[in-house]
């Protein structure tokens, strides 16, 4: 997931380039004063659809809990974790290697074969269902941006196959189709062109469609749609719905609309607007959530139709909650079309935030279990 700024006032404003929304999801941001010493901050926070569970890495342990905010497992964790949480399962990167947890307080783990150098890894992405693996990396040498996505089977660790992109071309982001059959990747060349491919994922790795576009520079997020006839692209400005697997253009709409949400002092604000930096469908594929991370913090609300009224319209706009001192490190979907929003609470603590129509409420802590190992 991209990195998602604080959402309270800051004297220090965050940068939304590229690399910082691909990276800041691990970025360890400072705290009050605890005991004397620096209190820790969680610097990783991923849910699982629906947030039925939660996962926390603080740099020494990663402890993952249920939607009732009871602590499931516990483990130690020393490397930056760039992982997925699905279906019972979490992939990632461990202590041990790149692989896969799952079972009672996911103890076991099933390494995946022929895994790329760990130093190379950039993210790490695991289907809704939890059967197929994929992750962003470079192929060759241990700088520069991803230009290799591979894929496993995420049951046997088997390797399906990868696939590369020319010289002077970077991979940003890549979505799972929610049975692992497809998947699409985007990235941009030198900020000047952004392109998108749908893959086949199946013994082999087949690309079906590509697109790519010079109206725009870079790509921020994308997501495709439960039915996986859908995919959604957070593009310079704008946001843009293709059908899959073909990639044809289906509707756009620029991300200023949301403009007409805001109260007149605020508007002003709104300009200029770069994008949305995460984009997600609900589960009924019928709305999209776009944080926005620029000046006015917070979640846009949009509907989008389909059929002979195709379009994408703004429904809703919901500010930062008050009270958060933390920063956003998790968003997504819940239960009964509420938005999930979770932020760092001090050392492995998480706080969860639900939002329905324009405002955020506090609903639970998940706080570690001390004596649990």
């Amino acid at each position: 997931m991209p990195p998602l700024p604080p959402l309270s006032p800051s004297p220090v404003v965050l940068r939304f380039t590229l690399s910082a929304l691909i990276c800041a999801i691990m970025v360890t941001l400072s705290a009050p004063a605890r005991g004397g010493g620096a209190a820790r901050r969680p610097t990783v926070v991923m849910a699982a659809p629906l947030g039925q569970e939660v996962v926390a890495q603080d740099g020494a342990e990663i402890v993952i809990w249920n939607a009732q905010g009871e602590q499931l497992a516990r483990f130690a964790g020393h490397t930056p974790f760039r992982g997925s949480l699905a279906a019972g399962k979490l992939a990632g990167v461990f202590d041990e290697g790149l692989g896969v947890r799952f079972g009672k307080a996911y103890a076991k783990l099933l390494l995946l074969d022929d895994p790329p150098a760990l130093v190379t890894l950039r993210r790490v992405f695991l289907s809704a269902n939890g059967q197929l693996v994929a992750a962003l990396h470079r192929n060759k040498g241990l700088a520069g941006h991803a230009d290799t996505v591979s894929f496993w089977n995420a049951n046997t660790g088997r390797k399906k196959g990868m696939t590369h992109v020319m010289s002077g071309r970077r991979l940003l982001e890549v979505a799972l189709a929610k049975k692992g059959r497809l998947a699409v990747v985007c990235g941009d060349r030198e900020r000047r062109e952004v392109f998108c491919r749908s893959l086949r994922i199946r013994k082999k790795v087949r690309q079906v469609s590509s697109w790519r576009s010079a109206a725009h520079r870079t790509v921020y997020s994308l997501d495709v749609g439960p039915s996986s006839t859908r995919v959604a692209v957070s593009v310079t400005g704008e946001i843009l719905v293709f059908s899959l697997p073909q990639l044809k253009l289906l509707t756009r709409k620029p991300v200023s609309a949301l403009s007409a949400l805001f109260p007149p002092q605020l508007r002003r604000l709104l300009e200029p607007f770069p994008s949305a930096h995460v984009l997600r469908f609900s589960p009924g594929g019928d709305q999209l959530f776009t944080f926005h991370g620029t000046k006015v913090v917070g979640v846009g609300r949009w509907a989008l139709l389909s059929g002979r009224r195709s379009g994408l319209t703004a429904k809703a706009w919901l500010p930062r909650p008050r009270g958060l001192h933390g920063a956003i490190k998790e968003l997504l979907w819940g239960p009964k079309g509420a938005i999930l929003l979770f932020a760092g609470a001090g050392g492995v603590a998480l706080q969860r935030y639900e939002g329905n129509e324009r405002v955020f409420h506090e609903t639970l802590r998940f706080v570690p279990r001390p004596n649990s190992r």
